[in-house]
């Protein structure tokens, strides 16, 4: 079943441009941790996480493409095309992504180029930390999330943002698998709300076609600093 067509909608997140973060590039702070490594990790404890996967390829009747969901089981699917052709390899291009979790409205925003944007309500009572990974899971795979920014707002100003560059998770070259991962701690609990921008991109060389989960991109949101999220 083609399940985007019951999503939940924001009409006035639908009639206007969604809000990038370039505006934000003055306000860089250097205070997140990036680590990369040759397995994918287990993760837990977050309140709310958005997905970007390969899926199937924007097919109706597979795997989404994107997701949003809570930790109390609410989850929300939308489909993508990535590449009409796959005979010469996957290359989905560069994809325009906008995450938004906002605790005092209690609101999630995940919205991928090509893609519905999925609004829901996330029970989420604050921001405490962030986290963005991009992983593949099979060799000759990439998937890269370029000029990604991140911006922490309270009552509604602008208090911290990042730019955070480009985040990549590859075995073009060798591997097999490949994850990397950007933690950002909020210790001050001063955040009621968090909005992430920047492009995404999948990859894969000619006669290599992925599985649903074998490339994506991901945001968890943690309502408390975690010091380290990631599990073995």
């Amino acid at each position: 079943m083609h399940r985007t067509s019951q999503l939940p909608r924001d009409p006035k997140s639908a009639r206007r441009p969604v809000p990038w973060l370039e505006s934000l590039e003055g306000r860089v702070h250097q205070s997140f941790t990036l680590t990369t490594s040759s397995y994918i990790s287990d993760i837990s404890g977050y309140s709310l996480f958005a997905e970007a996967c390969y899926g199937d390829n924007g097919e109706p009747w597979g795997q989404e493409e994107i997701g949003m969901g809570n930790s109390q089981g609410s989850y929300f699917p939308g489909d993508i095309y990535w590449d009409a052709d796959l005979s010469d390899g996957l290359d989905s291009g560069q994809r325009q992504v906008y995450f938004r979790a906002d605790a005092g409205d209690d609101l999630g925003v995940w919205w991928v180029d090509g893609g519905d944007m999925l609004v829901g309500s996330m029970n989420l009572d604050r921001i405490g930390a962030v986290m963005i990974r991009v992983g593949v899971m099979q060799p000759q795979m990439s998937m890269t999330w370029e000029s990604a920014a991140i911006a922490f707002l309270n009552n509604g100003r602008l208090v911290k943002s990042e730019g955070l560059g480009t985040i990549q998770a590859s075995t073009m070259d060798e591997g097999w698998q490949e994850e990397t991962i950007v933690h950002v701690d909020m210790p001050s609990l001063a955040f009621d709300e968090v909005r992430i921008g920047g492009l995404i991109r999948l990859e894969a060389a000619q006669g290599v076609y992925p599985s649903p989960n074998d490339m994506f991109a991901q945001v968890f949101v943690y309502d408390a600093p975690q010091g380290s999220p990631v599990g073995s």
